[in-house]
């Protein structure tokens, strides 16, 4: 396994992984900051909904 320095690691693209990071990429600001939390609420929504089933 190779060393790296820390902050000298390689950006991964995540482009078409997920839609939400795809959604969240064209935005700036408070557009974003809003988004990134609605995106965070219904992951954690239906990772609470996979725990109880």
């Amino acid at each position: 396994m190779a060393h790296t320095k820390v902050g000298s690691a390689t950006a991964v693209p995540l482009s078409g992984q997920h839609p939400a990071t795809d959604a969240l990429r064209d935005k700036t600001g408070q557009q974003f900051d809003r988004a990134y939390i609605a995106t965070a609420r219904e992951v954690e929504q239906k990772e609470i909904a996979l725990f109880y089933k």
